[in-house]
C-alpha cells in the first residue's frame, strides 16, 4: 500500500479536532457568550485532565478564526476525496 506522500499528497498531515458550532443566525451575543463561557470551561482541572490523558490540547480563538480553519479543512478533504476517486455508497 502506498503512503499518503506517495500517493501525490505533498506534506499531508492530520489531527483530530473538535469544536462547538450554533446554528447559523445564532446572534453575536450568544455567540460571544458561548465562547467566553467554553474559555472558562477550558480552564476546569476536569476538562484539562481529560485532555491531558486523552493526548489532546486545549484551544480555541474567534470564531471567524476556527471558521476560518474549518474551510481550510473543507478544502483539503475535498481534494482528498476527489483526487482519491472516493464515492459514497
Amino acid at each position: 500500500m502506498p503512503t499518503v506522500a506517495e500517493m501525490g499528497f505533498k506534506d499531508f498531515g492530520t489531527s483530530p479536532w473538535y469544536g462547538l458550532l450554533a446554528p447559523a443566525g445564532t446572534p453575536r451575543d450568544i455567540v460571544k457568550r458561548l465562547q467566553e463561557e467554553r474559555l472558562k470551561a477550558m480552564k476546569a482541572h476536569s476538562v484539562t485532565a481529560r485532555l491531558t490523558a486523552d493526548g489532546a490540547a486545549g484551544g480555541g480563538g474567534p470564531p471567524e478564526e476556527f471558521a476560518a480553519y474549518i474551510a481550510q479543512q473543507q478544502k483539503v478533504w475535498k481534494d482528498v476525496v476527489t483526487r482519491a476517486g472516493i464515492k459514497p455508497d
